[in-house]
């Protein structure tokens, strides 16, 4: 799910625009985890929210789930890309 999400994600937010393939890859790729964990500690020290260890362990799973899919996807993407730049 949270794979599928994301990939569409990454294509509605280039459509209509003339971006090719490696930038598709590089926005799907993106270093997004340090941003929610910034983010979220910067909010913290804000104000006050109720539940502040729940929603850290939302962010913190999240964080793990995507570093698994980059882990998962980097390599055939870039395999991918080297193929398409040979042709």
């Amino acid at each position: 799910m949270v794979f599928v999400l994301r990939l569409a994600l990454v294509w509605f937010g280039i459509l209509g625009t003339d971006l090719h393939w490696q930038k598709a890859q590089i926005a799907f790729l993106g270093i997004r985890r340090i941003g929610m964990l910034y983010y979220m500690q910067y909010a913290f020290a804000r104000a006050e929210f109720r539940g502040h260890a729940a929603l850290w362990a939302v962010v913190a799973c999240t964080a793990l789930l995507f570093t698994f899919l980059h882990k998962m996807t980097s390599t055939s993407l870039v395999q991918m890309t080297e193929r398409q730049k040979r042709l």
